[in-house]
Order: C-alpha cells, then structure tokens, then sequence
C-alpha cells in the first residue's frame, strides 16, 4: 500500500525537493554519489534536459541498487512528472538504457527512499543524441463528466500532432482487444458505456500512416448508475441500485407511491424479489404514510405477486431496511394504477391512549367517512374471528374486565353497512399492568413489585422502608413465599428505617422465615436487587406490628444448700418469664466460656463442683428469641469435705455471718493462720490483715463496701482453705 500511494502521489504532481540541473555528459547518481549509499527519507527530483535543441537524453545505468518494495527511482518520459511514466526501478536491476522520446528531448527522475533500509543506489552516464522521435505521446490523461453511459475524456498533446486513436474498454482489457476511436476532438465523448461499470482507457498520438506514438499511462474511471426514473404509473419501482444493480449496506428507504389521479388506487406487481433473508426486508404500508396498515413485509428470494393499495388516498408506502452485511439484486416491480374499488377503508393510525390493569383505551384516524367499527380483542396470538367484537361509534375506546400482567392483540376495521366492512388494522398488542400494590403498611401483604402473582423486574435495585404506625410498636415480616434466582437476586433486611441499621438478613435462596425489628424506631429496610437474566416469583410476607416485650433481669441472687460439691441458686424475676439460662463457673470466668444450665422456675440446683472452690454465676431471662436480659454477678463458695461444725471447733468461727458490715473472725486452732480477702469477682482487696495467732480474734470491717459476697483464703500447717462472707 505504502508503494501504490508514492506513485499515486508522484503522478499527480507532488512538489519535491529538486536536485541541481544535469545535462548531457554528467552523470546521474543517488544523493551519496558513485561510491556511498543514499539516505533515508529521501523525496527527490531531477530534471535531465538536453543541451541542444532537437536532442534527446538517454541514462545508461551501470548499477542499480536499492531497498526492494520501499526505495523506488521513477523516471517519466517529459520535463515533469505530466510525461509518461517509462520505469519504476528497485532493488537490483541489471544495466540498461532509457531515452526520452518526447518533443523537449527530456526525462524527469524521482527518488523517495523510507525510513529504513539503504543501499548503494545507482550511477547512470547522461548521453545525448538526435531525438529521432516524429510521433510524441500525449501526456496528462485525464477523465472528466461520468455519468452512467458516457465520459469524457482530454489530454495534452505530445508535440504538434492533430489527431489521436483512444482505445478503451472494461477495466483490464488487454491493448488491442479494446474499442479504439482515431480523433480530431479534444475532449472527446465515450459514448455507448454501461452503467456502474469499471474502464480503462489509452491515448496515442495519430501523426500519418504508419506513424503513432507510444500508449500513454492507462487511466481509469467508473460510470455511474442510471437515474431512477420517477416512482409513477407506468413506470418501474426497483430498490435504490436500479433493475441491475445491487443494493448497497446501510439503507432506510422511505418512498411513497401515490397514483396519478384521484380515485385510483396504485399495484405493484413484482417480477423480481432478492435481498437477505432475515436481514434486509421491504415493508409495504396502505396508505401515504407508514400509519396505515402494513400489509406486507417481504425479505429473501419470493414472488411477492401484487400488491394494492385500498386506502382512500390510493397510494402504498414503502420502508426498505438492509443490514452491513450481505447485499443482493433487490426487486423489479412495474407500477400500474386503475380505479378504487374500495368503498369501506381500513383504520390509519391505531395506538393505545391509557392502559391500567384491567382496561386499555385505544383510538384511531378514519381514512373514510365512516362513523362505526368493529373492535376484536382476545390474548396474544388468538386467531381472527374467535375472539370478542364489539361493534362501536366512540373512538377512542375502552377496552375492560382484562385480566392484570396479560398480553392482548386487538384489530379495528371500519364498519360501512351491512356487508361492508374493511379489511382489519394490523395487529396492535399491549400487556396490562400490574394491579397497584396495597401500601406496605401494618395488616397487610408486602411483595415484591411484580405482587402475589407476577415475577419480579429485571435490573431491580429497590429499597423499601417499612416502619408500624403506633409509636412503641415493632414491626415484623412474617415471610410466607420466597423464589429468587439463587446467586444473582438477593434481599438484604437491615434493622432500623435506613441501611444504616444492623444487618439482619442476607438470602438469594432461604426464606428469611419471621424477621423482626429490634431498635427505637421499630422500622425494617429492605434492599433488593436482581440481575438481567432469570426473574422469579419473588416473595409475600405479613406485616405484623405488635407492642415489644419487656424483658428485665433476674434480681436478688441467693445460694442454699452449699456443700462441697453442689449448691441451690435463687433469685427473683418480674413478669412472664417462660425460661431462665444459668452460667456458673470459676471465680472470675468470663460470660461465655462457662457451664450453662436452664430452668424453668427462679431456682436451680447444680452439681459436678469442686469442692472449697469459690464460684460466680449469671442468670439470664429468656422473654423470647430475641428478648433476653442478663443479671449482675453472683458468688458462693463450696466447702471442704470436713463439715462445718469441725472447720468452726478445729479452725476458725466467723460471726456473726451474715452481717452488716462487721465479722468477728476467730481462730480456735493451735496454729497461727495467714488470710487475705477477696471480692466476688476475684479481685483481691486491700486490707490488712495480720497473722491470727492460737485461740485470737480479728476483726474485719466491710462497711464501707457494697453488699455482696465476699471471700477469705486462708494458709496454715492445717491446710488451705476459703471461707465466704456476706454482707448484707
């Protein structure tokens, strides 16, 4: 391509950067003379003229070098690039001899080299002898004036010459198979050509018997298509290539054809049918316009017969479409007009005004005088004549008691008499709308957007709010359907009146079941959204709102029954508590990592303990499943395996215990006891408490402590153990 478009330019005049005057005697080399390569990205020009009037100059190469298919020396026949083009050397080329045979006697070189490879280039001896041509070749050729069966061509003549022989013919054509015209005329007139066709054309000079010159370059044009004659009776309508071509890409054609005159009606009878099937298609409309009813749509290889018109106007519009692929030889159709025998005309125009669930409102353009028609609808796709008719004079008209989310085709045709009705409209089809959601209020249902019994949206990204209306109140979705497209349609229910809340559900496939609202506002947010492929039935769920449950925390926790490896747990509870969760474990343990039992009543006994072990338990009050409330710390201490009356006489007595503050701690061994204190969370307080000698007494003072359970570890020769007070 790149090669093609240097010559193109070059022919043509491109200016050039010209090289110093060389005569006969010189010699012609590249721009790195007889012994170094050119250079890149040459563009030059180099007249060579003789220095005698009546010479002619000949280049004799002795070597010739360049880059091939990029590196191109052309050599034209003239002073300028206008002359005849006699050589386009590349690469390597033996050595030979070019001799310019026009009047000046001069040959005209040009060199363009790219932007990559050089070579040596060539050295050419400039010789100069008596030009010994009588008959010089016409130069710039050119064509002018196509149309669809003549051109016109010129020429410049090569020297003093008259007259000319022109030989043309399809593009191609081998020199001497052609048609040739000797001339006198310049310009002159080719005549007799085909239509959209390629041509190749020559000019010689003509200068006597036996005389002629060279053939010039050959030069090329294209007629252009025949002009359609215009779309009228009698004459022929064909697609936009005429009965001989072949449409093109890229068509949407609208043309109307109306007949001459009033009160006759138009035929097409096609004798020809061709255009992509399933691509490119002919539509055809009765009437002067693309509203009145269409009556055919053609596409592929048919016969398509005849087609007229039976609108009042007389006239068929026609609507071709073609694609960017295929093409095809199209249609021929002769046009042909005779009186209208139609006296009842078929509705223009029929749209739909207003549709709602269960009703349609439907209008149409009369195209005659009539004042009543015939209106058949039924669902989708029902055949003509079993479906119900209504025989009316309002226009526009309400088609009722439809049925929601359904696809009806209706058709009009006018009503003239009876026995006398037209032909029907073309089918118009509309699906009714969804009956209009209940407001997503407490009581009611709250579905999807396509309702209880229609799918959901493709695309869908809404987001629903829903709160109770009393104040106080929580709401809930009591989920009874739920069918989304598992992966790609998703609900997400976040706990408050705005995304913002604590995310409470996520499904593309469960029921969410029963989900309720647990903060301030008593609202639930609903985001849901689908993709463009599978759409499903979506959900339906009750909207429940009732007065939340008040859970408080159990009180008052109490022990009874302490031994070494069990005790009694107690406490108190208001209200209607169906069920208590008791975690009990080591001093300290942390919620969660303990042993939990459960309880129906405000009492429970554990066993499985350590004993003379200090412990904590919690007590939870279970309202519902998600009411609960939790009670602060509680403490006890099982004892040693001795009872209590042997830890008292051979150890320490403690009163009084319970207490108000103050303990009298005694020691009745014969040993001296270490002890420290501790709180019931484990925590070690911070009194001092000295060593209680043999049969001594302490005093340990707590007033100033909250009530509660409190802990003494004790160390002696007689053993560890811990003793529990508490005050109240």
């Amino acid at each position: 391509m790149r090669k093609i478009y240097l010559i193109f330019g070059l022919i043509f005049g491109l200016q050039t950067i010209a090289s110093a005057q060389l005569t006969c005697g010189d010699t012609f080399v590249d721009s790195g003379g007889s012994t170094a390569a050119y250079n890149n990205g040459e563009q030059d020009t180099t007249v060579i003229c003789p220095g005698n009037t009546g010479d002619a100059v000949s280049l004799v190469f002795s070597l010739f070098a360049t880059e091939n298919n990029f590196d191109t020396l052309f050599i034209f026949d003239g002073n300028s690039t206008s002359g005849n083009l006699i050589a386009a050397l590349e690469g390597l080329v033996d050595p030979v001899t070019y001799t310019a045979t026009n009047m000046t006697g001069c040959l005209t070189a040009v060199f363009s080299s790219d932007g990559s490879v050089i070579d040596t280039g060539w050295v050419a001896s400039i010789t100069c002898a008596t030009n010994t041509t009588t008959c010089y070749t016409p130069g710039t050729i050119i064509s002018n004036n196509v149309t669809d069966l003549t051109a016109q061509v010129s020429w410049t003549a090569g020297g003093s010459e008259t007259q000319w022989i022109v030989e043309y013919g399809v593009a191609g054509f081998p020199l001497g198979t052609g048609m040739q015209i000797q001339t006198s005329n310049n310009p002159l007139t080719l005549t007799n050509l085909s239509e959209v066709t390629d041509y190749d054309f020559y000019v010689r000079s003509y200068c006597g018997v036996g005389d002629s010159s060279f053939q010039s370059l050959a030069k090329h044009f294209t007629t252009e298509m025949t002009p359609l004659a215009p779309f009228i009776c009698g004459n022929q309508f064909t697609d936009p290539a005429g009965a001989n071509g072949v449409y093109t890409n890229g068509i949407q054609d609208t043309i109307v054809i109306c007949p001459t005159n009033t009160g006759d009606a138009v035929s097409l009878v096609f004798t020809l049918f061709d255009t992509e099937s399933g691509f490119d298609n002919l539509q055809i409309f009765d009437g002067n316009s693309t509203n009145g009813n269409l009556i055919a749509d053609l596409e592929g290889q048919i016969t398509p017969g005849t087609i007229t018109a039976s609108s009042a106007s007389g006239c068929l519009t026609t609507v071709f479409h073609t694609d960017g692929s295929l093409v095809f030889e199209g249609w021929v159709a002769n046009i042909t007009c005779s009186a209208n025998t139609t006296t009842c005309f078929t509705p223009l125009n029929v749209t739909i005004d207003t549709l709602t669930d269960m009703s349609a409102e439907i209008s149409w353009t009369s195209d005659g005088t009539e004042t009543q028609w015939i209106v058949e609808y039924d669902s989708t796709g029902f055949t003509l004549g079993t479906g119900t008719q209504v025989l009316t004079s309002s226009n526009p008209f309400t088609i009722s008691d439809l049925a929601e989310l359904t696809t009806y085709d209706f058709y009009v045709s006018a009503y003239c008499g009876a026995g006398d009705t037209s032909n029907v409209s073309s089918v118009t089809t509309f699906t009714t709308a969804m009956t209009p959601l209940a407001p997503f209020i407490c009581g009611n249902l709250f579905t999807d957007a396509g309702g209880v019994n229609g799918n959901y949206s493709a695309f869908t990204n809404d987001t629903i709010v829903l709160c109770p209306g009393v104040p106080g109140d929580l709401l809930s979705l009591v989920f009874t359907a739920f069918e989304v497209e598992t992966g790609y349609d998703t609900m997400f229910i976040y706990d408050g009146n705005t995304v913002a809340g604590n995310l409470l559900v996520t499904t593309d496939e469960l029921s969410p079941g029963t989900v309720t609202a647990t903060n301030a506002t008593g609202c639930l947010t609903v985001v849901f959204q689908s993709d463009n492929i599978v759409q499903f039935a979506g959900w339906s769920a009750l909207i429940d709102c009732e007065v939340p449950v008040v859970c408080d925390a159990p009180t008052s926790l109490t022990t009874a029954a302490v031994g070494p490896y069990s005790a009694t747990l107690n406490w108190t509870s208001t209200g209607v508590v169906p069920a208590f969760a008791i975690e009990y474990g080591p001093i300290g343990f942390t919620q969660g990592t303990g042993t939990v039992v459960g309880s129906t009543t405000t009492s429970v006994t554990i066993s499985g303990l350590t004993q003379n072990t200090p412990y904590n338990f919690y007590v939870t009050a279970i309202c519902t499943i998600q009411d609960s409330a939790t009670s602060t710390v509680g403490s006890f201490s099982t004892l040693s395996t001795a009872s209590i009356n042997e830890l008292q006489i051979n150890t320490m007595s403690i009163n009084p215990n319970p207490s108000n503050g103050k303990f009298v701690i005694t020691n009745k061994s014969e040993v001296s006891i270490s002890s420290e204190l501790f709180d019931a969370q484990g925590r070690k307080l911070n009194l001092n408490l000295s060593n209680l000698d043999s049969n001594k007494e302490l005093i340990v003072d707590l007033s100033s402590f909250e009530n509660g359970v409190y802990f003494i570890k004790t160390a002696s020769s007689l053993g560890n153990k811990t003793y529990s007070l508490v005050k109240n």
